[in-house]
């Protein structure tokens, strides 16, 4: 099972010194679209370098932070905004919530679907998918990445994998096809944008009726 304990501390210095500013440009940029949720469900919230920006964006909102990192948790508490006290730190993964009667407005998951492998990204976007209010939000950002992309971005995406392997145990080694994924679910995109040369894309999706998702 991957352990992103030991890399914690260094996520956000390597991450900005090889894209800078933009995974949290893009993880952030269609918050502002989604009107006065009242829970919020950050899944895999890493170190939590968005959330002053959704306590700013959301004031009144009940934020659930689920992530699976005790040492991106002990991160994300102490950034800098007065309602972090606010923020409800969960520490652990998707089965946390499978016998719970929270429901969310807003489910936001940004760069952390593509840890997992196909065998388990389906039961994880199941029980995110049941945990979203009819008509509730769910905005994914992540690496969009396959074999008609550059070379340098399918390289780049393989060298990450493979950190991620010698520093985390992570051994699941390719992108899925979230589009893919995603479609397969009563859900409509709503608006999309691409960042850093198209590698990195997040959509806001919304959810259209009251369904079993399809496997």
């Amino acid at each position: 099972m991957a352990d992103y304990n030991n890399v914690a501390p260094y996520y956000d210095l390597l991450s900005g010194l090889v894209f800078g500013n933009q995974l949290t440009k893009a993880e952030s940029f269609f918050l502002s679209r989604v009107k006065d949720p009242r829970n919020i469900l950050i899944f895999g919230g890493g170190t939590g370098k968005t959330l002053p920006k959704i306590l700013t964006l959301f004031p009144e909102a009940s934020i659930y932070f689920l992530e699976a990192s005790s040492s991106m948790i002990s991160i994300a508490k102490k950034r800098n905004h007065l309602g972090i006290q606010s923020v409800k730190f969960m520490h652990g993964e998707e089965q946390a919530l499978l016998h719970s009667t929270l429901r969310f407005d807003l489910v936001i998951t940004s760069f952390v679907l593509d840890v997992f492998p196909k065998s388990r990204l389906d039961l994880i976007m199941n029980t995110l998918y049941l945990v979203l209010e009819p008509e509730g939000h769910w905005i994914q950002t992540d690496f969009y990445v396959n074999q008609k992309s550059p070379w340098w971005q399918r390289a780049l995406v393989r060298t990450m994998y493979l950190f991620f392997r010698l520093t985390a145990n992570q051994h699941h080694q390719r992108l899925a096809d979230f589009d893919q994924y995603f479609s397969k679910r009563p859900l409509k995109i709503i608006v999309q944008k691409a960042f850093y040369f198209d590698m990195i894309k997040t959509i806001l999706y919304q959810k259209t009726q009251e369904s079993e998702p399809s496997h």
